[in-house]
């Protein structure tokens, strides 16, 4: 990998990465809001019915986020520790166009049709 795409793909890393804590951290205050907790099913009826709804999007919103900037996260570290752009399925290197696309890839792309073919 040349320096250039190594500088590009750190960019937008470290891009995402700060969008993401941003992201994880409004829907961690959304949670935290101090009526958050008053909307409740139990006490409040059919509109705390509605707050827990949200509350439990906020949560998966959550999850999603974080799961995402723990990937971002780990490719900044291979990136750092010149492991960056090899599969850690194969060790075979992930082509360019997919770290263009997708900078965070563990695995090239064979490698994650397989693994997503696994998925239940």
């Amino acid at each position: 990998m040349d320096a250039a795409l190594r500088d590009t793909v750190r960019q937008r890393l470290l891009e995402r990465e700060a969008l993401l804590r941003d992201e994880v951290r409004a829907h961690r205050q959304q949670l935290l809001e101090a009526d958050a907790a008053d909307h409740n099913s139990f006490v409040a009826g059919h509109e705390g019915a509605v707050a827990d709804a949200n509350d439990a999007l906020d949560i998966a919103q959550i999850v999603h986020a974080q799961r995402e900037l723990d990937l971002v996260v780990q490719a900044l570290q291979r990136l750092d520790g010149d492991r960056y752009g090899r599969c850690q399925g194969c060790g075979e290197p992930i082509g360019e166009d997919r770290l263009r696309a997708v900078p965070q890839a563990r695995l090239c792309i064979q490698c994650q049709r397989a693994a997503d073919h696994d998925l239940p």
